[in-house]
């Protein structure tokens, strides 16, 4: 490695046959949180025609990301009648992943907050119960 984040124990002449294989490790000591990128060169034969190949090696910073519909048509509703549609979120990042939601009324979310762990999806649903005949719009 070029950098002193990434390290091997000590340069080591490994001759391999085709199709063998042979592990090592690389030693990762960052300073800060932040992402590392570097590359181990591999060098075929000695000499000055040899070539050689670099094999990436990276530490990425833990991402918090989610994914859900960017809006939700309600239609046309009767007054006084309570109406429900789901949504889900989905935690497509590679930490747990905290939400809360905040609606006007006469918008409800169901859970209101929660904890969505690697992987999953909460399930929310969005209930509205107009009061008048008008256009409702919100923002959550």
């Amino acid at each position: 490695p070029r950098t002193r984040f990434f390290s091997l124990l000590y340069p080591l002449e490994i001759n391999l046959s085709p199709g063998t294989t042979q592990e090592f490790e690389v030693f990762f000591r960052p300073t800060r949180s932040e992402p590392y990128l570097d590359t181990i060169y591999f060098k075929m034969q000695e000499g000055a025609d040899s070539g050689g190949f670099h094999v990436p090696v990276r530490a990425f910073i833990p991402t918090l990301q989610a994914s859900v519909v960017p809006g939700l048509d309600m239609g046309l509703l009767p007054i006084n009648v309570e109406t429900a549609q789901s949504i889900f979120i989905h935690n497509t990042g590679e930490v747990p992943c905290p939400y809360e939601w905040k609606v006007p009324p006469p918008f409800t979310f169901t859970p209101d907050s929660g904890t969505i762990d690697v992987g999953s999806s909460h399930e929310i649903v969005c209930t509205i119960k107009p009061t008048s005949a008008e256009v409702f719009v919100g923002n959550a």
